[in-house]
């Protein structure tokens, strides 16, 4: 496993995809992941070899605290899994931090009642 700092790491992953991405799919990850980033920073984590399951279900919990939708959640949660993976396959980490974190469920569309 490289040791490598969060920081870097999301770097590294917004180039690759300025090469083999559009801008708005660019634009998706640097912003799913820079929010990552704060919240880790913020809580004193900077390598990403150190952030576990346990943290990552903490971040999705101060998501919904804050009071961010499920389905925009979810969207988070597709972004990291995605870089989570993409850093076991550069040997960054030995094992997704999103692995067994299942989706969330979406939110109930509000029902209105049928008036006459």
């Amino acid at each position: 496993m490289i040791c490598i700092p969060i920081e870097i790491a999301i770097d590294k992953y917004i180039n690759l995809h300025r090469a083999i991405s559009s801008g708005r799919t660019v634009q998706y990850y640097d912003e799913t992941l820079r929010m990552f980033e704060d919240y880790a920073a913020a809580h004193g984590i900077y390598e990403i070899a150190d952030f576990s399951q346990d943290k990552f279900l903490d971040y999705l919990q101060t998501l919904r605290n804050r009071g961010v939708k499920n389905t925009t959640v979810n969207t988070y949660t597709r972004g990291l899994r995605a870089f989570a993976n993409w850093c076991v396959d550069n040997g960054y980490i030995n094992k997704s931090f999103c692995d067994g974190v299942k989706q969330l469920r979406d939110d109930a569309a509000q029902v209105y009642p049928l008036t006459s």
